[in-house]
């Protein structure tokens, strides 16, 4: 009996070191998965530009990260590597156009107190070969 609960102890202590506390399990899911901290070209169909919005609510840094994403996913079209360099005065239009009518906030995660990590996609079939058109 005695060798029972001295195995049972062993046991119970071992296995607590594999249990995790409340606070560790809701920072874990509240993290950004690595694939959504990148920019740029992610499929054919999908460009994403992942920035850090200075705001105090989650509302705030999604209404913030539409405009700056917008303007931050024209930046790094323009340079993609797939495109020639200088697009025409009507390929801006047509890219600015793309943007404001197929991109759109998909996630919104608090850094800290005042940042918040913000995930703007432009999804569009065919994107890719829309930007090539465009030039």
């Amino acid at each position: 009996m005695k060798s029972f609960r001295i195995s049972l102890l062993i046991l119970i202590c071992a296995l607590s070191g594999f249990c995790s506390s409340t606070e560790d399990t809701l920072r874990e899911l509240q993290e950004l998965p690595p694939e959504f901290k990148r920019s740029g070209m992610i499929s054919s169909n999908t460009y994403q530009v992942y920035m850090q919005i200075f705001a105090t609510t989650r509302q705030e840094a999604q209404v913030n990260g539409l405009k700056k994403g917008r303007l931050r996913a024209m930046e790094l079209i323009t340079r993609e590597p797939f495109l020639p360099r200088y697009p025409t005065y009507q390929g801006k239009v047509r890219l600015e156009a793309i943007i404001n009518n197929y991109g759109r906030v998909v996630r919104v995660d608090p850094i800290n107190d005042e940042y918040w990590g913000v995930v703007f996609q432009v999804h569009k079939i065919g994107l890719r070969e829309e930007f090539k058109r465009i030039w």
